[in-house]
């Protein structure tokens, strides 16, 4: 029990209060007493489990201090009342038969990767998942191209990029429409003019015909780079977010970017909890789900591939059985099934309700016997108005 509130609202009448506190961290009811209508006087409610993220981050000598990548990694990922994320750190990956896509939300490395990373991260792309790929050097692409199934021809030689002591580039074109940069697509949060990239590596774009540049300098170099990989893809940096090349890890706009990566490589993180019945439930491709059981216990099974589950016709709590465990949601009454107020009959006609013909009716027996009294009334006044008529003449003669 979590307690109760006495509130009086007047007839017709609403008004906003805040509800007790939840008895716990499970599933509960929110119940409303003293209302006439008693079909909407409950509100179910989803416990919150936060999800689990795996992260793998591959470097030949992963570097964990305040210079180095994995550090910042660390401090962006922390656990929520939603999420919770764990990043593991590689120089040498698991065998391809044991470095399942399904377990890895999201895969970053830093060039060069060493071989024997090569086979796991091309199983992991070839899963559909994102690689998160950050270039120190130029001379780095010949892994690039096998991840990316490129035949390793010679890669034009092109001039470095210089930078003075004391100046910087800034990020000047974005697009914006891509779900890695969603985040940034209101004028106020595209301005990346107080993020200064010190350094950046030249990219050869003829090299990589199939990709697309999401982002650039100001300078027209690349900054952020889409490489399609049959399912999946790799999105190259060609800068990073370490204090020696840029400024990135301590600004605002490191947190939304990192966040992004992880849901466009994996689909959504935090599941949505609450539904209305008839609602079409989204099934999520991972973790994996293979069941639904509905309020009463029903248990329905999800087919592969199936994308939505539309059998939310009881409120109640349902749960989704997954590879990860149960994702239980709520399933409630539409807000609009509570306006009981009556409707106009225009307002009905307009929503489809047909209204019979009056005019055009035929009146039944009934309805005959009641117009009787008033056609013989209409009579009597029509007698009346000639007797008074004829009373007027007789006293003009007179």
């Amino acid at each position: 029990n979590g307690g109760e509130a006495e509130i009086y609202v007047p007839a017709g009448r609403s008004r906003v209060v805040r509800a007790p506190a939840k008895p716990g961290p499970g599933a509960s009811v929110l119940l409303l007493s003293g209302d006439e209508e008693e079909f909407d006087n409950r509100l179910h409610i989803a416990p919150q489990r936060p999800r689990p993220i795996n992260i793998v981050y591959v470097a030949n000598q992963p570097e964990n201090g305040p210079q180095g990548s994995l550090f910042y990694l660390q401090k962006v990922f922390q656990p929520s009342r939603f999420l919770l994320p764990k990043v593991t750190a590689f120089s040498q990956l698991p065998k391809p038969e044991d470095f399942r896509a399904t377990d890895v939300q999201l895969a970053i490395a830093e060039s060069p990767i060493a071989e024997v990373n090569l086979e796991p991260l091309k199983q992991y792309l070839a899963a559909g998942r994102k690689l998160l790929y950050i270039l120190n050097d130029e001379n780095d692409l010949g892994g690039l191209q096998q991840l990316a199934n490129l035949k390793s021809e010679p890669l034009p030689v092109l001039e470095k990029p210089k930078t003075a002591a004391g100046q910087y580039q800034l990020i000047e074109e974005l697009n914006t429409r891509h779900p890695v940069l969603t985040s940034f697509a209101e004028p106020r949060y595209r301005d990346f003019t107080k993020v200064h990239f010190w350094k950046h590596r030249t990219w050869p774009e003829s090299a990589f015909a199939s990709a697309n540049v999401l982002a650039r300098f100001d300078n027209g170099r690349p900054a952020l780079v889409e490489i399609p990989t049959g399912k999946g893809s790799i999105l190259l940096l060609t800068s990073s977010w370490r204090p020696e090349d840029s400024q990135l890890a301590v600004s605002t706009k490191f947190v939304p970017l990192l966040f992004s990566t992880p849901e466009y490589s994996a689909g959504r993180l935090a599941q949505k909890a609450r539904f209305a019945t008839g609602d079409a439930v989204p099934i999520p491709q991972n973790p994996v789900a293979t069941a639904i059981v509905k309020p009463d216990g029903k248990r329905i099974t999800i087919n592969k591939g199936q994308e939505t589950f539309a059998g939310t016709d009881t409120p109640g709590i349902y749960r989704m059985v997954t590879s990860e465990g149960e994702l239980p949601f709520a399933v409630n009454i539409p807000p609009e099934e509570s306006r009981t107020q009556p409707m106009a009959p225009k307002q009905l006609e307009q929503l489809g309700v047909l209204f019979p013909n009056v005019s055009t009716a035929k009146p039944d027996e009934p309805t005959k016997k009641s117009q009787k009294p008033f056609a013989e009334i209409e009579n009597q006044q029509k007698l009346w108005k000639w007797l008074l008529a004829a009373a007027c003449i007789l006293f003009l003669m007179e």
